[in-house]
Order: structure tokens, then C-alpha cells, then sequence
């Protein structure tokens, strides 16, 4: 991603004035790199850009990208009301225009992506409506995307196994296209659905799994995100001076990447709930924690796994972890 936002940036930087879809696309485009390695609000930043000279141009493809992307972010930095505007303009957009493709993107951008939480919504007609297009059109990614969100919301109303099964169909989608970004987001969710049903081994491996992968794509944040959640998945299970000391490297791995810029954040948040607590109990190893460099943590988070449960036969690695067993 940062090899993407280098090359486009330079093409930015001798276009300064050109107005043209290339322009338009390519902000949105170095926005959307931005956005993948956890600088939520620089990627806020170049979607407007992108939103405004799409407009300028009448370029309504861009339009809906910019749209659909702003109102991820905004949601993601926690004005749900705001972002879920901007999605669903994007939705507007593309109907106007009768591009497919784009509505079944608008669709999924709109009522899906809105990290597992469904406040007073049940869009399953809008999400099954852009699982048949993207079908349609075939689109394997969006075909995946669309299980994905449809396994996010039977989560968030308890179908366990109706979630398992669009997870299934969207991992499977995801790692036939070399899509790790997206493959780990739907392993987060299928931690979820674990943890919902109690089974916490299960949880805890999916959990790591989508850790792994944000590893290997150099996401700071995310990693961060998914430690926490195996910090607070373990609570009362593993020994606390070792879950004080990956609290802690949580704790610096977010703040190297945002500082207090994403404190109040939704998904930030919520990690601080899952290690609340450790600093006070155990200060020295918290501390030690914040020191680790990121690859040392996930080391760390992967033997704490292990040995809280070495033998269970619910902990089974995945394809996508093939260093697991």
C-alpha cells in the first residue's frame, strides 16, 4: 500500500491543475491506500478532494467511489449519522446513473461496512440486492464483499450459522483473489460469531488470524485492534502479567500510528475496554509491553494462544495460518 501511495502521489504532484478523471481517481485512489494503513482522517482528507473534483468534472463513477468511501470513514471516526449520509447519497448516485457495478459497491459501502454494528437497521434486502448484482455483473470481490456484510449483520442478530456461512463464501472469495485486507476483516468477523457463541478457543484462532494478516500488510493499527481483542478474550484464562504486556504493546502500537487522534474512535474504544485495567495492575510490564516492536508482539500474542491451550482440538488454524498447528 505505501509502494501504491509513493507511484500515485508522484503522479499527483505533476498534475496539479489537471482537471480529468485520471486526477479524480487517483485521489480517491491514494486516499483508499491511505485509509488501508490505518491514516483514517488523511484518507478522509483525499476523498473530499476527490468528491469535489469529481463533481467538477461530472464524473458520477468517482462521485460514488469519494461518496461511499467518505462515509466509511466518517463512520469509522464515530459520526455514524454523518457517515451514513454521505453512503447513502452514494446509493442515489449510482441509481441515477444505472451503473451496476457501482450500485452493488454503493450498496455494500452503504449498509455493510460498518464495523459489525447495526443500530436500529436490518438491511438485509439492500445487501442481498447487492449480492444479486454483483453476481450479476461478476464481480467475484463484491460477490465476496456482500457475504461479508451479510455475515456482519446475522452476527449482530445472533444467526450464528447463517454469519458462518457468508463468512465461508467471503473468505473463500477473498484468498482466491490475493485479497489479505479483506480476507482479515472477514476472520475478525468470524472471531465474532465465536465469541458471541461462547466458544472462545475458535474465537481466539480467528482473531489471530486476522491479525496475522494486517501483520503482513504493515497495519499498525489493526494489528493493535486484534491484540486487544485477544487481551480481553484471554481475561481469566491466561496469566496477567503476560496479557498486561501485550495490553501494552496495543497501547503503543496505537499510539506510534494515531497518537490521540483516534482516541475516541468507535474500534479504539472498544480495544481500551479490552485491556482497561492492566496499566494500573501490572505498570512494569505494561510499560515493557510498549516498547515492543510490532513483530515481537505478534510473536508474543501467538505463544500466549498456545499455551494457554496447547492441546485443545478447538484450536484448528486455517489455510490462511499455515504456521499454526
Amino acid at each position: 500500500y505505501r509502494l501504491g501511495i509513493e507511484q500515485i502521489r508522484r503522479f499527483l504532484d505533476r498534475t496539479v491543475d489537471f482537471l480529468a478523471p485520471a486526477r479524480a481517481r487517483a485521489l480517491h485512489a491514494v486516499g483508499w491506500f491511505t485509509f488501508l494503513i490505518g491514516d483514517w482522517r488523511a484518507g478522509h482528507y483525499l476523498y473530499a478532494q476527490s468528491l469535489h473534483l469529481s463533481r467538477q468534472i461530472d464524473d458520477p463513477l468517482c462521485e460514488q467511489l469519494a461518496l461511499s468511501d467518505l462515509g466509511v470513514v466518517e463512520r469509522w471516526l464515530g459520526d455514524v449519522e454523518n457517515g451514513t449520509r454521505y453512503a447513502r447519497e452514494a446509493v442515489d448516485v449510482a441509481r441515477k446513473h444505472g451503473n451496476l457495478q457501482s450500485l452493488s459497491r454503493a450498496l455494500v459501502w452503504a449498509y455493510a461496512t460498518t464495523g459489525g454494528k447495526f443500530v436500529d437497521a436490518y438491511p438485509l434486502r439492500e445487501l442481498e440486492e447487492a449480492l444479486a448484482l454483483a453476481e450479476r455483473v461478476g464481480d467475484p470481490w463484491l460477490v465476496a464483499h456482500a457475504h461479508n456484510g451479510l455475515g456482519d449483520l446475522h452476527v449482530a442478530h445472533d444467526c450464528a450459522d447463517s454469519a458462518r456461512t457468508h463468512y465461508a463464501m467471503a473468505l473463500s472469495g477473498f484468498l482466491a483473489l490475493g485479497d489479505r485486507y479483506l480476507a482479515a476483516w472477514t476472520l475478525e468477523g468470524m472471531g465474532r460469531v465465536e465469541t458471541r457463541s461462547g466458544s472462545v478457543g475458535p474465537a481466539l484462532v480467528r482473531t489471530f488470524e486476522a491479525l496475522r494478516l494486517f501483520d503482513s500488510l504493515g497495519d499498525d493499527l489493526n494489528v493493535a485492534l486484534m491484540i486487544a481483542r485477544v487481551v480481553g478474550l484471554l481475561r481469566g484464562l491466561a496469566d496477567d502479567s503476560e496479557r498486561a504486556r501485550l495490553a501494552g504493546a496495543a497501547a503503543g502500537l496505537v499510539n506510534a500510528r494515531s497518537g490521540e487522534d483516534l482516541a475516541q474512535t468507535p474500534q479504539v474504544d472498544e480495544a481500551i475496554s479490552c485491556i482497561a485495567g492492566l496499566e494500573e495492575s501490572y505498570p512494569t510490564e505494561w510499560h515493557a509491553g510498549r516498547a515492543l516492536a510490532r513483530a515481537t508482539a505478534v510473536a508474543q500474542t501467538h505463544s500466549l494462544i498456545e499455551s494457554w491451550a496447547p492441546d485443545r482440538a478447538d484450536l484448528e488454524w486455517s489455510p490462511v495460518w499455515p504456521a499454526g498447528r
